[in-house]
């Protein structure tokens, strides 16, 4: 009899042992669970922030991008503005350096006309002063006559 209770009483407390610890055991997997589905939703939470990230990069690449090829035309459209003015401002300049010439040769042409004008006008009124000594009569008007 005491044989039988000694085996049943450790058997018992190997029940009892073996229970605690597969309870034990199930608690640990239960928070571990719990744990898992904690750092699951925190992955899904900084992949879905992740992904935002990414979206509004890749946007951010796109408008830069844009904006590059955007500034490279525009260059090129002023470049080509700024050739044209150079361009105009050079042949603009020949005109004036032309049309400067062709006026510093009309002056020159002038003031030897005027010259040649006053030395017309002398001789006319030595003519005329001369014609009048000659006969005071060939001066006077032909309407008065």
């Amino acid at each position: 009899d005491r044989h039988l209770q000694a085996l049943s009483s450790g058997f018992h407390d190997r029940d009892s042992r073996y229970s605690l610890e597969i309870k034990e055991a199930q608690d640990l997997l239960h928070e571990h669970y719990e744990n898992k589905e904690v750092v699951a939703k925190v992955f899904r939470s900084r992949a879905a922030e992740l992904q935002a990230m990414q979206a509004e990069f890749d946007a951010a690449v796109r408008d830069h991008r844009w904006a590059k090829h955007n500034a490279e035309e525009e260059e090129d459209e002023l470049r080509r503005q700024l050739r044209l003015v150079v361009t105009e401002n050079r042949q603009l300049k020949a005109s004036l350096d032309g049309e400067e010439e062709q006026l510093s040769k009309l002056e020159r042409q002038n003031k030897v006309l005027r010259m040649h004008m006053g030395g017309l006008e002398i001789d006319v009124s030595r003519s005329l002063v001369s014609k009048a000594e000659d006969d005071p009569d060939a001066l006077t008007p032909v309407a008065a006559q």
